[in-house]
């Protein structure tokens, strides 16, 4: 119990850290590194003060069908959209990312939501920073959305 506990202690700092992928981290990586890694977007849109670099057709970097990095003012990236090349399930998420806080309370868990503007599945990990939209089905993933994590903790059990 106390190697659970001190195991518990050493992580807890890991928790509020945003997810990267590709080693790219919403609030802390620069616009310019995501060129310098994956050479020039398909797209270079701009939406109000941010500016969204999209990687699509040729550009498309490898495992997705499409990337959208969003840059905040500040010039750094504030979210990632991914949608993944191959077939991601339920379980694989929750064995990559964390299990349902209904399921197991852990400081990675999810929270399954329902949006109110097409009424589709989505999961919320706000200690990761991640949001998981399911495809139609509601058993595959469609995308991922990396943005920062927030400060609270995942909603108790009800």
């Amino acid at each position: 119990m106390k190697r659970l506990v001190l195991l518990a202690i050493l992580l807890a700092p890991l928790a509020a850290q945003a997810k990267s992928w590709r080693n790219v981290t919403p609030g802390n990586t620069p616009a310019a590194e995501i060129t310098k890694r994956f050479g020039e977007p398909t797209k270079r849109l701009k939406q109000g003060a941010k500016h969204i670099l999209a990687y699509e057709g040729d550009e498309t970097i490898e495992g997705t069908t499409q990337a959208q990095f969003t840059i905040a003012e500040d010039g750094k990236v504030e979210q990632i959209a991914i949608f993944p090349a191959t077939v991601i399930d339920r379980a694989a998420l929750a064995d990559t990312y964390g299990p349902n806080c209904k399921e197991k309370q852990v400081p990675n868990c999810f929270v399954e939501k329902v949006s109110d503007d097409d009424f589709k599945t989505y999961f919320w990990y706000p200690k990761l920073g991640l949001v998981v939209f399911l495809s139609n089905d509601g058993k595959t993933v469609q995308s991922l959305l990396f943005v920062k994590p927030q400060k609270d903790s995942a909603p108790k059990q009800q």
